[in-house]
């Protein structure tokens, strides 16, 4: 209703043929441009750390209340340093190198 409301006749339009749950393989297209990793990397690490910041923050807090001190697993010691070195290696490959640039894109 609410999407209704705000587009109109151009909502009903796209929902009459769009699936709600399971997407028509038959109107599937190929993208027009590949699935390209470099890409992937040069605009999603910063995305990345976040996550890998949020779960080791978690992991932190869990062990402050249940142990009532900082516990490092080593797990969380090489994901928590391991993300913050290709954090910086990738923004440093993305400032000053063009190897993450995919051309077309």
């Amino acid at each position: 209703a609410f999407l209704h409301e705000k587009f109109g006749e151009r909502f009903r339009s796209w929902a009459a043929k769009t699936p709600a749950v399971f997407p028509r393989r038959l109107r599937w297209r190929k993208p027009p441009l590949p699935f390209s990793f470099r890409n992937a990397l040069r605009r999603e690490y910063g995305g990345l750390m976040v996550i890998i910041l949020g779960h080791t923050s978690l992991e932190f807090v869990e062990s402050l209340i249940v142990y009532r001190r900082v516990v490092w697993e080593p797990f969380w010691a090489v994901l928590l340093f391991g993300g913050i070195a290709a954090y910086f290696t990738l923004r440093t490959l993305k400032r000053r190198t063009s190897l993450l640039n995919v051309p077309g894109r």
